[in-house]
């Protein structure tokens, strides 16, 4: 299974990060089955229970398989919102509708449960959410509540790219003086200082 990065300070952006290049090649870090499982998981947006009676459910079936599939799918449709938000542009209508679509899925159940009923001080309640994963694509529902989070509670201008030309990743910007310019500073923030330093080398030795 993959060993994810979740650096992009935003769910919904780590999962479009999930397609990076790798050699100026793309490379889909979604494999398998087990891979979106793993995602799920390491971004915090799936309970351990929940992911575990999916893949004793439907693992090596043909509808893990395909809901691979629609995973890569909607990571396209957030990938072109993203895109479009950090352009300043309009999402587009099929993103929305790909979100849509997911988010009206009836997996989500919410309740009041009684806390503390002792005493004589007036009962208190608490809210119990839960969710049932009835189908596989009701995986999907979650990344899609992040998405639609993305839409409606960021500031747009803080979306942005990794500065590096050999990266298509993107990040939320949640600095104070909004100076983040990499996806990783260790990574392709260093890649680039060490770019930078030999440009100045060469530079130097060509003006003796």
């Amino acid at each position: 299974m993959v060993d994810f990065s979740f650096v992009a300070s935003h769910p919904a952006l780590d999962f479009v990060n999930t397609l990076v290049l790798d050699g100026g090649e793309e490379r889909d870090r979604l494999d398998g089955f087990e891979d979106l499982l793993g995602w799920l998981t390491g971004s915090g947006l799936a309970k351990e229970r929940w992911v575990a009676e999916a893949r004793a459910r439907w693992e090596g079936t043909p509808a893990a398989a395909r809901v691979v599939e629609e995973a890569r799918s909607l990571r396209a449709h957030l990938r072109s919102a993203a895109t479009a938000l950090a352009d300043g542009q309009a999402v587009p209508g099929l993103a929305v509708d790909a979100l849509n679509a997911l988010l009206r899925r009836p997996v989500r159940t919410e309740e009041l449960i009684l806390c503390d009923g002792g005493g004589d001080g007036p009962a208190r309640w608490t809210r119990r959410v839960t969710r049932e994963v009835a189908h596989p694509t009701d995986l999907l529902v979650p990344i899609a509540e992040a998405g639609a989070d993305l839409l409606t509670a960021v500031d747009p201008t803080r979306i942005g790219r990794c500065g590096h030309p050999e990266c298509i990743r993107f990040f939320l910007d949640t600095t104070k003086n909004r100076a983040r310019r990499w996806c990783e500073t260790r990574t392709c923030g260093n890649r680039a200082n060490v770019a930078a330093y030999h440009r100045r080398q060469r530079a130097g030795k060509g003006g003796r």
